[in-house]
Order: C-alpha cells, then structure tokens, then sequence
C-alpha cells in the first residue's frame, strides 16, 4: 500500500477533505483530520465535504476544490479520514489519487487506519465485517462479515470504518 507522507520538518499547509453518504454527518471526521493535521503542526488552509451520491460519477466539487489547493500551491497536501474517501468508484482508483499526488510533489495523508476487530466496509466487494488480519506491507485484510461466516481479503485502502465515532 502506498501512502505519501509530509516530511516530518516541514510545517506545510494542507486542505482537509471528507466525503460521505448523504445524510453522514462529517463534522467528526473533519475535526479528527484537523487534530490529525495539528497535532503535526500543519496549517489547514480548508475544509472541504462531498456528500457520495448512489451514482459513482456524480460531481464532487469538496474534492476537485481541494485539489485546486494543492494545484495552486495554497495547500502541500490533502488530509482525509480513511482513503475510500477519495477515490470516486468507476472513474478512478486510490493508486491514481496517489499518481496524481505524486506528480505534484505533494502528499495525501489518512487519520484512519483499519485495526483488528474493527467493523469496516470493504468499497470493492461492497460488504461490512470485521478486520481480522491487516498486511499493510503485503497489501491484504482479511476480514469475516459481521454476523459471522466465511472470510474473505481486500486490499487495506478499500476499508473504511463503519458506525461509532471517528477513532484515530
């Protein structure tokens, strides 16, 4: 799994983007990417949301304004709360969100990382369960749906958390 990381000297500014089904409540996902961005002493130059529409290629203005940031140099990078929040399912993949990150000497950081017992939806089999085993260096989790029954693998980055609060 590739992730792209601020130096951790640098103080850069950052836009803080979140995205969510409509109706989600995403105040505290933006104020746990915003501790997340404080608590390593990076300036957060907005606050950016999308609500996800039952349509994968409905628009996201929240996104494609925080990439204008990124873009015109008002932000370094972008900071989000698990990656699934980034990626618009059919038009493009989290290893394209880093390409274009990449290519712009910037970073993309996440708050959430998936840990065991954690109740998460897989985006690409579109399935809720819980985390069992996590290889983030291998690229693999294994999860088992939450009622029990078979397991099955994804990769890390499909995982998003799912119910309770914000944990980071």
């Amino acid at each position: 799994m590739r992730m792209h990381l601020a130096p951790t000297t640098t103080h850069p500014t950052v836009a803080v983007y979140v995205s969510g089904p409509a109706g989600t409540d995403l105040d505290p996902f933006l104020a746990a990417c915003r501790d997340y961005a404080s608590g390593r002493g990076w300036r957060v130059s907005a606050e950016l949301t999308d609500e996800r529409e039952a349509t994968s290629r409905a628009p996201r203005p929240g996104w494609r304004a925080a990439k204008r940031f990124v873009v015109t140099g008002l932000a370094r990078g972008i900071v989000t709360y698990a990656p699934p929040m980034v990626v618009s399912r059919g038009t493009e993949s989290y290893s394209d969100v880093l390409d274009w990150v990449e290519g712009r000497a910037a970073f993309l950081a996440t708050v959430w990382r998936p840990y065991e017992k954690a109740v998460v939806r897989d985006s690409v089999a579109e399935r809720t369960g819980t985390v069992i085993a996590v290889d983030a260096v291998g690229g693999v989790a294994w999860l088992r749906a939450t009622g029990g029954g078979r397991y099955w693998t994804t990769v890390p980055e499909a995982l998003e958390p799912v119910g309770a609060e914000p944990r980071s």
